[in-house]
């Protein structure tokens, strides 16, 4: 509501929420997005609301511009528009268009892959491969995961 109350200025944005059966539910607009990461395979849980990836839904050409024009956003999306996913993933990673872009999913996997990595060292590869926009991660790794528990870090 109160992205929609002003007049000037708009957000996309990636939420998720843990689920009873130990992942996640996950809503989205605009470009940002979520992945599943359980320390070897990366599996990309959202689709980017983009020029681009209308386009590309369609079998039409695409160009490099399309995938910075989003087509819902905070301000915009109605109920019907924003997207949702779950997973059942322990290990989850959220990500602004200025990683994910500069990275591919190739390069998210190589810095996750390195043991001690996380959400900084995707932005620092994020801008060192020459990202601009705003380049945010979270990362949610489980510490433990057995039959009945998962136990994630607490951040302070």
């Amino acid at each position: 509501r109160a992205v929609r109350e002003q007049t000037l200025g708009d957000a996309v944005l990636v939420v998720a929420m843990p689920a009873g059966h130990g992942g996640y539910r996950i809503a989205w607009v605009g470009d940002a997005r979520a992945y599943a990461w359980d320390g070897t395979t990366l599996s990309r849980l959202t689709t980017d609301h983009t020029l681009a990836e209308y386009f590309r839904a369609r079998h039409q050409p695409v160009t490099p511009r399309m995938e910075h024009v989003v087509t819902t956003s905070v301000r915009t999306a109605e109920a019907h528009e924003i997207g949702t996913a779950e997973t059942s993933s322990a290990g989850l990673l959220l990500t602004s268009d200025g990683v994910h872009k500069p990275l591919t999913g190739s390069g998210i996997r190589a810095v996750l892959a390195r043991p001690g990595t996380g959400a900084a060292e995707l932005v620092e590869a994020a801008l060192a491969r020459g990202g601009s926009d705003n380049a945010t991660a979270l990362y949610v790794e489980p510490l433990e995961v057995d039959s009945a528990t998962v136990r994630f870090p607490v951040a302070a």
